[in-house]
């Protein structure tokens, strides 16, 4: 038998007793995010979210609930609801970029401070009191009176009665050792009575296991008092009971308003070790929330650091500052290196300037100091209806840029944004045709009414990049289709990463990729895609797609090369109409 295989092998392992095995498999579940789905960050103050952190927000009423005001909350609603032909961004990552402070109560000896979604002038609303009943329990109670939430505690405080069953004189203490283990010790008429219970950290973990445990000793029983059922024996404080008539009460105190309050979606609760001052006192308001300092460029550089890690392909900042929006395109091109594997485009713009030839030259000027692919730069402020206060605003370009990155992360790589229109009711300054072309040889994007229509229209999808007139690097439709195509071919090769290096791996390389780009020709089948086929310059039909190699070096470089034609935009239609005289004759 020896060398000879017995059994089978299954899942890794050899079986050799007969029988039915099975298992399952859940890679299915591994959703990965297609590269069509593009995430929009928005870095920019606000009145909520977690201060110098991310909040993922998908609706208008979710961040209306989030966000509550201020140029962040502005920025996101444009982004989700930019236009009227197009939708907007299906799911936003918000960096709330200012250092809000959240407002707090000093209870005596229980410090509530509002959570840091909550923190800034917000919090102030916040209130908070706490009763103690006469049957011993205390009450608490802690309202965001503005948006109606109000969090009310059952009982707290006498968790457990502890009951003897024995003849003797029972008694008990918690105690806590020198590693700092909680102990429940209890001592009744005999030795075997005894016992020396382990409570929270490596011990039993909830009130009712530790009763559980008790009733199913022999002289010792336990009934969980008022709602404590879940909450952590280790909790309880150190000290001997009192029994009366064979039953005596742990009563976890403050440590139990402290375990309710850790479930709180408002406040989180600190122990002081001072003295209650706020029990009977009523409602106590939250006092000390603000904004925190202004926002500096050092803040905005921390927020661009955090979102190196984040998958997010469109970036948005809430301030007009050249250095702000600089930095930003810095982030964007380093992130889009072939070794970061995070493509991502900088929308941008200027604030709103007095008049017309003033905004014109901001525009230009934010366009010539941000020359790159990866920076789109709005030029011309709009005026729209803003839907919470009704009001007919007048939005900076640097707004405007917002909408113009919800439809972005909204459209195929392959739509331009060339042409369509977006939500407004008017322009705040007028550009004659001359204006709107120095705009565009600029890489500047105008708005502009449609002289037919009556909408107001995206003039060109454009990036800033002046350097050649290259449409890949120039349209925006261009550097999409490239991110697009970068990210697809990466998640379609990925999974050889760690692969034997031979002839199979190698031609499987090679089909991986040329089924990523049979999936991207368009024709009457497919009528999406970013590949087109042509007519090459001997008239014959020319492939979406040619010349795949896939060359392996021998030792762990798999090298993939093609060529490929991407669809472009239509900018531009001429008709010409060549008119030539007809002769008319009539006869009788």
């Amino acid at each position: 038998m020896e060398g000879r295989m017995v059994g089978i092998y299954f899942e890794g392992r050899q079986i050799i007793l007969p029988g039915a095995y099975a298992t399952t498999k859940v890679e299915a579940f591994n959703i990965q995010r297609p590269p069509l789905f593009k995430r929009l960050a928005v870095i920019a103050p606000a009145q909520g979210g977690v201060p110098r952190g991310f909040t993922r927000i998908t609706s208008g009423s979710e961040a209306a609930r989030v966000l509550r005001g201020g140029v962040g909350l502005a920025l996101v609603d444009l982004a989700l609801d930019p236009s009227r032909e197009m939708p907007g961004a299906g799911e936003i990552l918000f960096y709330r970029v200012n250092a809000a402070v959240p407002a707090s109560l000093d209870m005596g000896n229980l410090r509530l401070e509002a959570r840091p979604e909550h923190a800034g002038i917000y919090s102030n609303g916040f209130r908070a009191k706490r009763e103690l009943h006469p049957d011993g329990y205390y009450l608490l109670w802690v309202e965001d009176p503005a948006s109606g939430v109000l969090e009310e505690s059952p009982p707290l405080g006498p968790a457990l009665e502890l009951i003897y069953y024995g003849s003797g004189t029972p008694s008990a203490q918690v105690s806590t050792d020198s590693e700092g283990q909680k102990h429940l010790i209890l001592q009744g008429g005999a030795p075997y009575e005894n016992h020396d219970i382990l409570i929270g950290g490596s011990g039993i973990k909830s009130i009712q296991e530790l009763a559980d445990f008790l009733n199913g000793t022999s002289v010792w029983g336990a009934r969980v008092l008022h709602k404590h059922h879940l909450y952590d024996p280790g909790g309880f404080p150190n000290g001997a009971l009192t029994f009366s008539g064979g039953r005596a009460v742990l009563d976890l105190g403050l440590s139990a308003q402290l375990q309710w309050l850790k479930a709180s979606t408002l406040v989180n609760a600190t122990a002081t070790g001072g003295t209650d001052t706020a029990t009977g006192m009523g409602w106590l308001y939250f006092t000390g929330g603000n904004e925190g300092p202004p926002v500096t460029l050092g803040d905005y550089e921390a927020a661009l650091t955090a979102l190196e890690a984040e998958d997010v392909q469109a970036v948005v900042v809430g301030s007009p500052d050249p250095a702000v929006q600089a930095m930003a395109v810095a982030h964007c091109e380093y992130m889009s290196h072939p070794k970061q594997r995070k493509e991502r485009i900088f929308f941008g713009g200027p604030g709103l300037e007095l008049n017309a030839q003033a905004q014109k030259e901001a525009a230009i000027a934010l366009a010539r100091e941000l020359q790159s692919e990866r920076a789109v730069i709005v030029g011309t402020p709009v005026r729209r209806r803003n839907l919470r206060t009704g009001q007919v605003d007048d939005l900076p370009p640097l707004h405007v840029a917002a909408m113009l990155a919800g439809m972005w992360c909204a459209a195929r790589p392959e739509v331009p944004l060339t042409n369509k229109t977006i939500y407004a009711q008017g322009l705040t300054y007028r550009y004659s045709q001359v204006d709107l072309e120095d705009f565009l040889k600029e890489g500047v994007v105008p708005i502009a009414q449609d002289p037919e229509q009556g909408t107001y229209i995206i003039v060109q999808g454009l990036t800033t990049w002046r350097k050649d007139t290259n449409p890949m690097r120039r349209k925006l439709q261009g550097v999409s289709i490239r991110d697009y195509l970068t990210r697809k071919l990466r998640l379609y090769t990925k999974k050889f990463v760690g692969a034997v290096g031979d002839a199979t791996t190698v031609e499987s390389i090679l089909n991986a990729v040329e089924t990523a780009l049979a999936e991207e020709v368009r024709g009457g089948r497919n009528p999406e895609g970013v590949l087109t086929t042509g007519t090459g310059p001997d008239g014959e039909p020319e492939p979406a797609y040619k010349n795949i190699t896939a060359v392996f070096d021998g030792i762990e470089l798999v090298a993939v090369e093609f060529e490929a034609h991407p669809v472009g935009e239509v900018a531009y239609i001429t008709v010409t109409a060549f008119l030539t005289p007809t002769r008319i004759v009539r006869s009788a």
